[in-house]
């Protein structure tokens, strides 16, 4: 089978985001059998668009890059790269997208759609999303819309799911430095504890969280201190923001500002808050939702904090993003992570149905 043999090739050279040009290079490799034209974005991505004559272009996108993991699958197509995997199953979508380039190549007459195909560098990392979008080929095609799917352990096996609203969360990072006066622990009282002043901050902001239904906040790393007998002079959290609406953030932040500056207070620290947007809400199309349940049978789910940067994709044009259940398999980002042929399949098909309706 074509697409397995696809899939297999691309499993075993996994590569970063913004280094991912064997991939790119073997997925040219098939591309340039097919009747479409190539442009490449940036350093690794790429577009292949397909003209058939139609009044409309919708546009369905992959990710190409791979994780700094350790592959444990024991399968024999095992990743050749030392150290460096396909753990959130992107070998997978690839290899669905450029079957899908083969069926337009081979059969055009059945398609309703102009297509344009996108192989987005490093959504695991930061701007590749927002590389094809700065791009201008989304207006040049004069894009109507964006597909994208991504296979999502813990929803039932096989079945698709989706909403038409907003699934996944933005995504933000914040950085805190607590800083003190550093002192020896028998001049305790001349010192500021900077430790001492970030505990009480983690422990207000986690209970602060508990107000807050549209967002998460938490706290994952905190470094500080020198010595076992000596007062720490500062102290760095790192911790990571979600939120389903901007206003639900915009609270969240403004909470955070205000608990800083009550430990500064309380404490006689100084404190630097810094707070760098990653990824916008992923907001699905309700009319798109709508359109794809006459002819699928996709299935409503809750929305998740995950982020993902096809929420930029968003901002350009309407847009519907799909999970692909794979039951109670290892989770996205695992080193056991290995999406089986057959939900490959089931996505394919998906996608064949916007390609061959008109919706």
């Amino acid at each position: 089978m074509r697409m397995e043999k696809i899939r297999e090739a691309l499993h075993q050279i996994p590569e970063l985001g913004y280094q991912e040009y064997k991939t790119k290079r073997y997925i040219l490799s098939h591309l340039q059998q097919m009747h479409c034209t190539i442009h490449e974005v940036g350093a690794t991505a790429l577009l292949a668009y397909f003209d058939l004559q139609r009044e409309k272009t919708i546009a369905i996108r992959c990710e190409m890059d791979g994780l700094p993991i350790v592959e444990q699958t024991g399968v024999e197509y095992i990743s050749t790269h030392p150290n460096t995997m396909h753990a959130c199953g992107h070998d997978a979508h690839m290899a669905v997208i450029v079957e899908l380039g083969y069926f337009l190549s081979e059969h055009p007459k059945e398609c309703v759609n102009n297509v344009l195909l996108v192989f987005q560098a490093a959504e695991e990392s930061r701007g590749g999303a927002l590389e094809i979008c700065e791009s201008g080929y989304l207006e040049k095609y004069q894009v109507s819309m964006m597909l994208g799917a991504h296979i999502w352990p813990t929803l039932p096996e096989g079945v698709m799911y989706s909403r038409g609203d907003a699934l996944l969360a933005s995504s933000s990072e914040v950085d805190i430095q607590v800083v003190g006066k550093s002192v020896h622990v028998a001049q305790y009282d001349q010192g500021i504890d900077a430790l001492v002043a970030s505990a009480e901050l983690i422990v207000l902001l986690h209970e602060a969280m508990h107000s807050y239904q549209d967002s998460v906040f938490h706290i994952g790393m905190c470094q500080g201190g020198s010595a076992r007998n000596i007062v720490a002079s500062r102290c760095c959290l790192s911790g990571t923001l979600r939120s389903f609406d901007e206003s639900s953030r915009a609270c969240v932040i403004e909470k955070i500002e205000e608990l800083v500056r009550y430990i500064d207070q309380k404490y006689h620290t100084v404190t630097s808050l810094e707070i760098q947007p990653c990824h916008p809400v992923l907001f699905n199309s309700h009319a798109l939702f709508q359109k794809i349940q006459s002819v699928y049978p996709l299935q409503e789910c809750i929305p998740y904090y995950q982020s993902e940067d096809f929420g930029y994709y968003t901002q350009h044009c309407p847009t519907l993003y799909t999970l692909l259940g794979y039951g109670d398999a290892h989770t996205l980002h695992s080193p056991h992570y290995l999406p089986q042929i057959h939900l490959l399949q089931i996505m394919y098909e998906y996608y064949k149905v916007w390609i061959t309706n008109s919706l």
